[in-house]
């Protein structure tokens, strides 16, 4: 009878330390998955117009004689590689969601703060 309690006291800690790894592990990637997001709309909403801005002054500037081919080519260089940390992280969110979903079990569906939808 001692044997039968202390076999079920170690199945409900092992049970438990399950649940807790999982549950850890799903907070880890949701955290991975929401700093993803953020990546993707800094470098959309800010980053990468502005080095457009920047590129589209520059070429004007160089149009006109006022800015070299060095500038130019720097400021390309900047908007691709904006572009560039953009498509990484989206890669990212879909690394860590495919993450998420194999910790879980199944497709998860995210919703954004402002109740769109996430999955893309």
């Amino acid at each position: 009878e001692n044997e039968a309690r202390a076999q079920g006291a170690a199945m409900r800690s092992r049970a438990l330390d399950a649940r807790n790894g999982i549950a850890a592990s799903v907070r880890e990637h949701a955290a991975l998955l929401r700093d993803d997001v953020r990546r993707v709309r800094v470098c959309e909403s800010t980053l990468i117009p502005q080095a457009e801005a920047a590129f589209d002054s520059v070429l004007a500037s160089y149009s006109s004689g006022r800015a070299t081919v060095a500038e130019l080519l720097g400021a390309q260089r900047e908007l691709l590689a904006l572009r560039d940390h953009r498509f990484a992280a989206q890669a990212d969110y879909g690394t860590h969601l495919a993450q998420l979903q194999s910790v879980v079990g199944r497709p998860v569906s995210l919703t954004d703060p402002d109740g769109g939808n996430d999955d893309q």
